[in-house]
């Protein structure tokens, strides 16, 4: 199967299908978390929190439009722990090259803070509490009525999530915020909190095999290119 795309949409679809680059994720991921847990308590043997072969992935998934929750660029449920996921190429608006630092928009942060209150209330503080028009006075945020689209869209991913922790992953945890950046340059970066960030170094090569647009910025137009 020979895949088509361009920015990073694409480039998420590739990192969760190729082994190689999942494998990349989950050790910079487990290897943040590890240091963050050791300033806490120090710890003889760290626990694995993103196991890049026994996860589940949404990609892109959608919670609404306008005022509601929004979309995610990639989730991920993994034994013990969910991963909010949120996607950037070095070439976002959000990347402050001079800085070297990525700062995330107040509307990209919301949706992030709205959906693991969701999460959290439902599958970790209130296992077996049905999903209701709940009012999340932390966040401003209220579930819409039972007869909406958006309702039993949230119904579906909360019950998915719980069928899963209670028959395969054990025990849900903790809800991480994931920032993944893909970059073909050296520049290590800082992200905004509480995100964890995993840089993804890429070049043309490692898209071999797929077809590839890059977005070449010209004087009046942008050029395509399929690799």
């Amino acid at each position: 199967m020979k895949l088509k795309g361009y920015g990073e949409d694409f480039l998420t679809l590739c990192a969760l299908l190729k082994k190689d680059w999942r494998i990349t994720i989950s050790k910079q991921i487990n290897d943040k978390i590890q240091k963050i847990n050791n300033i806490k308590a120090p710890i003889e043997k760290p626990e694995v929190t993103l196991q890049h072969d026994k996860c589940k992935y949404y990609y892109r998934p959608s919670f609404g439009r306008g005022n509601n929750i929004g979309e995610f660029d990639f989730i991920i449920l993994s034994p013990g722990y969910i991963f909010l996921g949120e996607s950037k190429t070095d070439d976002s608006k959000e990347v402050k090259k001079k800085e070297r630092h990525i700062e995330l928009s107040k509307i990209q942060k919301e949706r992030h803070n709205i959906l693991y209150r969701i999460i959290y209330y439902y599958c970790i503080e209130n296992k077996n509490e049905n999903v209701s028009s709940k009012y999340f006075k932390e966040v401003k945020y209220k579930i819409p009525k039972k007869e909406t689209i958006l309702f039993k869209t949230i119904k579906i991913f909360i019950d998915d999530i719980r069928d899963n922790y209670s028959k395969s992953f054990g025990p849900l945890q903790e809800i991480k915020h994931l920032l993944l950046l893909f970059k073909k340059s050296t520049i290590k970066y800082t992200s905004c909190r509480p995100f964890l960030l995993a840089e993804l170094k890429y070049s043309d090569e490692d898209l071999k095999g797929n077809s590839f647009v890059c977005l070449q910025k010209g004087r009046d137009k942008r050029k395509f290119r399929w690799q």
